[in-house]
């Protein structure tokens, strides 16, 4: 039993080590230390070859730099990594448009969509792209669906100033 207790120990101070590398990483982002960030993110996945937060945050740092090719990169692989969560697909189909990849763009966003259909924003982007193919009929429910969620927005608003 002690002998695979201390197995564990390397692999879980290498964690340890991989997550305190990728806080770094996420303050110099917040401080726009772009290069810093970058080299935290990339450390942090050194060290832990499926760490899709550090994937993600990394391709949002390129994309911050307008570096998007490499923005792509480590999104698609934070997409890989965690294909039901919704944020790395939504980015990952921006930084598409941002290519030009107008079909890759539309695959992404309507997945975001799909694992979280109550986003108005990403409706919204969505919409916007079946518009600029011209395909009307798939804009319209997305567009609905993001004038549905900002009306709702502001009927609470309402409802909170009636009762001040």
């Amino acid at each position: 039993m002690t002998l695979v207790l201390l197995l564990a120990l390397p692999s879980a101070a290498g964690a340890d080590e991989a997550d305190a590398h990728y806080r770094a990483g996420l303050a110099f982002k917040q401080q726009n230390k772009t290069d810093e960030a970058i080299g935290e993110f990339l450390e942090a996945i050194k060290l832990r070859k499926d760490y899709a937060a550090a994937e993600y945050s990394l391709g949002l740092t390129f994309k911050m730099r307008n570096e998007m090719q490499n923005a792509a990169q480590h999104l698609e692989r934070a997409v890989q990594l965690q294909p039901k969560t919704a944020d790395p697909h939504a980015s990952l189909g921006i930084t598409y448009y941002n290519l030009g990849r107008v079909d890759d763009a539309i695959r992404e966003l309507d997945k975001a969509c799909e694992i979280n259909p109550n986003d108005p924003t990403w409706q919204a982007s969505l919409g916007k792209l079946y518009r600029e193919k011209k395909e009307y009929g798939k804009a319209i429910p997305h567009r609905l669906l993001e004038v549905r969620d900002r009306l709702s927005v502001l009927q609470i608003g309402r409802a909170s100033c009636r009762e001040r």
